[in-house]
């Protein structure tokens, strides 16, 4: 079922049949579920929005119109977004990055590894911290190494504006 293109398996899912839409899942759980984690910063979290997005999909696969020219990947991934950013707002959600880390270890890289942990960790809350907007470019265009040409779609935007709020992101 792999070998079929995402346009393929949409069509297949849209006429029910769960073998498609296992491959289609399957083929990108992985993926969408880092976008999700991405805004989130909670595994279960991540997870669940991942499953509302699929869920989203099996019930109405009919949404994805491959004649506008977008790429199954793209609009799926504008879903996941919406819905993480929806989440996000209902929730007022800020995720409490954890800044105090345990050393197991006298081993002196254990010291290194609890300094990268808490980079990490504020680096992350920075993020947190940006406007909606710069989160989903940089996390988008940067993170998931998305082209910013596909960025722009999600964010129903230009490829220049997607650059630009990077570029804001990273000065913040």
């Amino acid at each position: 079922m792999f070998e079929l293109s995402d346009n393929a398996l949409m069509e297949k899912i849209a006429h029910g049949d769960h073998d498609a839409f296992a491959a289609l899942v399957k083929k990108y759980a992985k993926y969408f579920y880092a976008v999700s984690y991405r805004y989130v910063a909670d595994r279960q979290t991540a997870e669940d929005m991942t499953q509302q997005a699929f869920l989203k999909l099996w019930e109405a696969p009919f949404k994805f119109d491959p004649s506008k020219g977008v790429q199954f990947k793209t609009w799926f991934t504008s879903l996941v977004v919406h819905l993480c950013i929806d989440y996000k707002r209902k929730n007022r959600y800020s995720r409490p990055w954890d800044d105090k880390f345990d050393i197991q270890s006298n081993d002196k890289s254990a010291g290194l590894k609890v300094l990268e942990k808490q980079a990490y960790a504020l680096l992350e809350k920075s993020i947190q911290s940006l406007p909606i907007n710069q989160q989903t470019a940089i996390n988008l265009g940067y993170y998931e190494e998305m082209p910013y040409a596909e960025v722009a779609e999600v964010m129903k935007t230009t490829p220049s504006a997607v650059k630009s709020l990077i570029m804001r992101a990273k000065e913040n």
